[in-house]
């Protein structure tokens, strides 16, 4: 197994009267084909589009901005497969995906 990306999510939840950095969760919640995070008023949705293919979508409002992608094709951003669930995130057939939960660090390493 190799880690190929760590990725730290850090951010601020910006409005006219606090500025909220997040980089703990209060709650993870599995999905059939990744997991759903809240921190604070924020949410972030990591999906599994394939086995070796993630999607990272952050809300810092709670709620996640339009499907809409330059980068991602429209048939590719409904693409999903099944995930492995764990204490830590999830696995793919070919990746496993670890957030901790005090750092929002989220590791992926490759199960080849």
């Amino acid at each position: 197994m190799k880690t190929f990306a760590t990725l730290l999510f850090c951010g601020a939840a910006a409005s006219a009267q606090q500025v909220r950095i997040f980089n703990s969760f209060d709650t993870s919640t599995p999905t059939p084909d990744g997991i759903e995070i809240h921190s604070g008023s924020a949410v972030i949705r990591i999906t599994a589009l394939r086995d070796d293919v993630l999607r990272i979508r952050l809300g810092p409002q709670g709620s996640l901005p339009e499907d809409a992608s330059w980068a991602v094709l429209p048939g590719a951003r409904k693409a999903r497969v099944s995930v492995m669930p764990n204490d830590e995130g999830f696995a793919t057939a070919r990746l496993r995906v670890r957030v901790d939960k005090s750092s929002l660090r989220m590791t992926i390493s490759d199960l080849a």
